[in-house]
């Protein structure tokens, strides 16, 4: 039997299973509603006098026993309700088993075996669409001299669909390697072009390759400039250091004083000696005139 023999009869017995219930079905349940007397109209008279009993410390016992009669009929009723539901119901559910086995289940075998096949031709005709791509963009790379390993096809971005034809797709393919020539004979003309190339591989755009590259070259050229600028300034701190201590181990010449009268020598008391520490700062000028001073005045002191 063929796929179409099959969606027929598949048809045509959904038909039958909805045709056999439409009618039977409702009318049976209509007729087992009207057998089913549930009293409704009594049951109202029987609130309306439950509801007009007035409720006051002599009669509440009397309400709580009418409501409790009242919930007992009502549980009644709901048991009646659920096997009326019941009744109404077995014939439906019977039926859904029924249409599960009979076409549900069917119908939905019969869609995936469908879609398994279109699956396979179409990936079919999809994959011999994809031989024929890549086979012209390897011939059209090679023809303008880029690496296959800078660009190959699944960088391309080519998605194959059932609607392309072979020509959007070629157009697609030497739209993208045309580009790719043209970044490779810009990146030549850098002047850091090796390390351009590395980038290229890694971002594949070449004004972002060359960025990148131009900046780590900035950074490079920055950091020299601060190495140098505190190799100058020590050895300008180191120069200034020995020139101090040069100055400070200079003897100072002896000063020439004009003779004078030296008066009678008298025994004079014993000078009380005191020591004081403290650390000078200043030019070398003003180093050699507190040196000359101390030498001057003859004062006793140590160099550290």
């Amino acid at each position: 039997m063929g796929d179409d023999d099959h969606g027929v009869i598949l048809f045509q017995l959904a038909h039958q299973l909805f045709d056999l219930h439409r009618g039977a079905g409702v009318e049976g349940a209509g007729g087992l509603i009207h057998q089913q007397h549930f009293g409704f109209d009594g049951q109202s008279a029987c609130d309306a006098q439950a509801l007009a009993l007035a409720c006051t410390e002599e009669t509440y016992k009397d309400v709580k026993k009418a409501r409790a009669e009242l919930n007992k009929e009502f549980q009644d009723l709901e048991a009646r309700r659920r096997e009326v539901k019941k009744a109404i119901l077995a014939p439906y559910d019977a039926f859904e088993k029924l249409y599960k086995e009979c076409a549900a289940d069917a119908f939905t075998k019969a869609d995936a075996e469908l879609k398994t096949k279109i699956a396979t031709v179409e990936n079919g005709i999809k994959g011999a669409k994809r031989d024929e791509i890549v086979a012209f963009y390897n011939e059209y790379r090679a023809s303008l001299n880029i690496p296959e390993d800078i660009a190959p096809f699944d960088q391309c971005g080519i998605n194959i669909t059932m609607s392309d034809s072979l020509k959007k797709l070629q157009g697609q393919a030497s739209l993208f390697l045309q580009n790719v020539s043209n970044d490779l004979r810009l990146i030549e003309t850098l002047e850091h072009k090796d390390e351009v190339m590395v980038e290229y591989r890694r971002t594949h755009s070449a004004p972002e390759a060359a960025l990148i590259v131009d900046r780590r070259h900035k950074e490079m050229e920055e950091a020299a400039r601060r190495r140098a600028a505190m190799k100058s300034a020590q050895e300008v701190q180191d120069a200034a250091q020995a020139k101090i201590e040069e100055v400070l181990n200079e003897e100072p010449p002896a000063p020439v004083s004009a003779p004078v009268e030296q008066p009678i020598p008298t025994e004079a008391p014993a000078e009380k000696i005191y020591q004081v520490s403290f650390r000078v700062r200043g030019s070398i000028d003003k180093l050699k005139a507190l040196k000359e001073f101390l030498v001057n005045g003859g004062y006793d002191y140590e160099q550290f």
